[in-house]
């Protein structure tokens, strides 16, 4: 099969090159680590699995596959012009999670259940055909599916609502490469920015893959990508050009400011000319969705053992998690106007408290004292008052315990 390099709106065909660019992604192996001492940590090619888990769902007759697709930053990477390079990343890959998005009919709730339950046989049938022994549950030649989600699953979720049907599975890898499943019937919000709405439809290479291993500049596969932001070139665009964009930040969970913290880390600039604005829309939203000190906490440092390799901390993965969290400082100390004097010092102090746990292995490399900054709050009166000289007061506790909000109107932060 022939691909034109054609586009049309929304979707796009790879050419050759970054083809070439998605067999990496697929058939570079991936370790998956073990949780549990009874069980070996193990290494399979996503296109196995995927082929594997796929044969799985047929099985189950009332849930229909559409089609499989790579999506987030390996997908960014795949339709990216060229290596970008950047001082704050310091390495050759651009990616750190896998993600990969099963499209389904799904009936009903209940038969989330039966494709965990697929996607947990389809990985032990790939791991048994790769030679690793897993132990047998009692009774039976076959290992126990509840044994292997303990071993193996990092994180298992499920949504269903109005707006959203889907459900999740993601493997452990302590070196920060995530393997993360999402079997979705139903998503309102499938992307956060224009840099990560890219979607891989990876059904013809991975059947090519299954006929024959060999291609060549004149004979690949036709490998279709679409972009959720609607405008494929404009998209594409956001990523060569390092731009953020994004529409509606308020509908996002979380608002999108972990993300948009980091892409700022990786040299990427706003698209948009009224910074403040998009950055206040992001926080009021966060601040919604975690609504009290410890899950602000709870939410940082998850993202950051996702994101930056917190399982195994080097000078790499610590430098880059600290320019993180000082950004993150600087952003909620500037535009979380929907937060009071107090609510506000109390979180740049749980983040300056995450700052200094990172960079004290490495603080002479990471920050010289001479050079860390020292945040400061801007009063009423025009005042600065450091947060580094000067103790804050407790949080005033809400009506349930999450923060006082300098508006009255309950459970929203409105943005000028």
């Amino acid at each position: 099969m022939m691909n034109s390099g054609d586009s049309s709106g929304s979707h796009f065909n790879l050419d050759y090159d970054k083809v070439q660019k998605l067999g990496q992604v697929l058939e570079d192996p991936v370790q998956i680590h073990s949780s549990r001492d009874d069980h070996p940590s193990v290494s399979l090619k996503p296109v196995d699995l995927v082929r594997a888990i796929e044969e799985r769902i047929l099985k189950l007759g009332e849930v229909y596959l559409h089609d499989v697709r790579l999506n987030g930053s390996a997908a960014t990477w795949v339709v990216h012009q060229e290596t970008p390079s950047s001082s704050v990343i310091g390495e050759d890959r651009l990616y750190n999670d896998i993600d990969l998005i099963f499209r389904l009919d799904i009936p009903d709730e209940c038969f989330f259940d039966a494709i965990l339950q697929a996607a947990l046989f389809g990985f032990q049938d790939v791991v048994q055909a790769a030679g690793f022994e897993l132990p047998s549950h009692s009774g039976t030649e076959s290992p126990n599916p509840y044994k292997l989600q303990e071993a193996y699953v990092r994180k298992l979720a499920r949504v269903w609502n109005n707006s959203d049907h889907w459900c999740l599975i993601s493997f452990h890898n302590f070196k920060g490469l995530d393997l993360e499943l999402k079997f979705v019937s139903k998503c309102q919000r499938p992307f956060e920015f224009s840099v990560d709405s890219f979607q891989v439809i990876i059904d013809s290479y991975v059947a090519l893959k299954k006929v024959s291993p060999l291609s060549s500049p004149h004979l690949f596969p036709t490998v279709s990508v679409e972009t959720m932001w609607g405008d494929y070139q404009e998209a594409l665009r956001h990523v060569n050009e390092r731009w953020i964009a994004t529409r509606n930040p308020e509908s996002i969970r979380g608002g999108g400011l972990l993300k948009y913290c980091k892409l700022l880390v990786l040299g990427y600039r706003p698209a948009y000319c009224d910074l403040r604005r998009m950055e206040r829309y992001m926080c009021s939203r966060f601040f919604i969705d975690f609504a009290t000190p410890c899950t602000v906490e709870i939410q940082i440092r998850k993202y950051l053992e996702t994101h930056f390799r917190l399982v195994q901390l080097d000078v790499q993965s610590a430098c880059r998690a600290s320019a993180f969290l000082w950004t993150l400082l600087r952003v909620v100390e500037v535009s979380s106007e929907c937060l009071t004097m107090s609510d506000r010092s109390r979180i740049m102090q749980v983040i300056m408290g995450l700052a200094h746990c990172v960079e004290q292995p490495f603080l002479a490399i990471i920050r010289p004292p001479a050079l860390r900054p020292i945040p400061t709050l801007m009063g009423k009166n025009g005042y600065n008052a450091s947060l580094a000289r000067k103790p804050v007061r407790s949080l005033p506790r809400g009506p349930r315990g999450g923060f006082e909000r300098s508006n009255p109107v309950a459970n929203h932060c409105p943005v000028a």
